[in-house]
């Protein structure tokens, strides 16, 4: 169950007591396990700037709401309430057997001043310049040994301390791209994370393309034994129930596991028709 935190509850149709909160997500656990959910998936809770955007509408201040250009990677958005409240959402959701999975966003950042620390360190560049393959204005240098040890610490943090069952890595594959850019079969990040004993029983769950035109949907439950968003059982069952011509024969594909993609693992697929995109 894909949830904005602050989007779940803020509107007064929920008649919570804590809206737009960690707190607020609690109070509708009875809700969620009405539906019969059984994990939800939090779109990003790193801390990023609201105000990162100058843009109004009709006199009023718009706030960056979706929170995919992270500032930190070691603390929950203010705004949603306290690392305790986000610890004792967990717990309560737990409590009723609903796993808590993570949307992280490493392959980008917003205003976090990394660029004084180590411009050529924690981007790609070009000529010293920010490269875009995520598609919002720089890249993060994954696979740089510094940036790759503070993706793999910020991991650990999240699921040592929090508690967290797993993450779902927003454009992943921007974490096997190389300190050039290119696209790499296996990297130091990619490899540290799926080794790493503490990251054992984590969930990992990738979206297997980005936007400078990488699409690796499958390499990464082969090589890693993760799960993906399946792209196109999102794209297929979209076109085929709406009338598409030409994909009765793809649809048969879907409904079937995918098994052209998820040959001997189909519970690696992570079935979808619409999401926050």
């Amino acid at each position: 169950y894909e949830m904005h935190v602050r989007g779940f509850t803020v509107h007064e149709s929920s008649n919570v007591k804590n809206k737009g909160k960690f707190l607020g997500v609690i109070e509708k656990i009875p809700y969620l396990r009405s539906l019969g959910v059984t994990c939800v998936e939090l779109l990003p809770i790193f801390e990023f700037d609201e105000l990162s955007y100058s843009r109004y509408n009709q006199g009023q201040r718009l706030f960056n709401y979706w929170g995919y250009s992270p500032e930190f990677f070691f603390v929950p958005m203010t705004r949603y309430g306290s690392v305790d409240d986000f610890k004792l959402m967990v717990r309560e959701l737990h409590k009723v057997n609903i796993e808590v999975i993570l949307d992280v966003v490493f392959n980008h950042t917003g205003n976090t001043g990394l660029d004084y620390l180590g411009k050529e360190i924690y981007y790609i560049t070009h000529r010293g310049n920010h490269t875009n393959y995520s598609g919002c204005g720089n890249t993060l240098n994954c696979n740089h040994p510094v940036v790759s040890f503070m993706i793999i610490d910020s991991l650990k943090f999240w699921v040592n301390e929090l508690h967290v069952d797993g993450f779902r890595f927003d454009e992943a594959t921007i974490l096997s791209r190389s300190e050039f850019g290119t696209l790499e079969q296996d990297t130091p990040l990619l490899r540290g994370i799926a080794e790493d004993p503490e990251l054992a029983q984590t969930r990992f769950i990738t979206e297997s393309w980005d936007a400078g035109g990488a699409y690796k949907l499958g390499d990464y439950s082969k090589m890693y034994n993760w799960c993906e968003w399946n792209g196109r059982f999102r794209d297929t069952i979209r076109s085929f129930i709406k009338g598409t011509s030409g994909f009765c024969g793809e649809f048969a594909k879907c409904i079937s596991g995918s098994s052209d993609i998820y040959k001997l693992s189909p519970g690696h697929s992570i079935n979808f028709i619409t999401c926050h995109d």
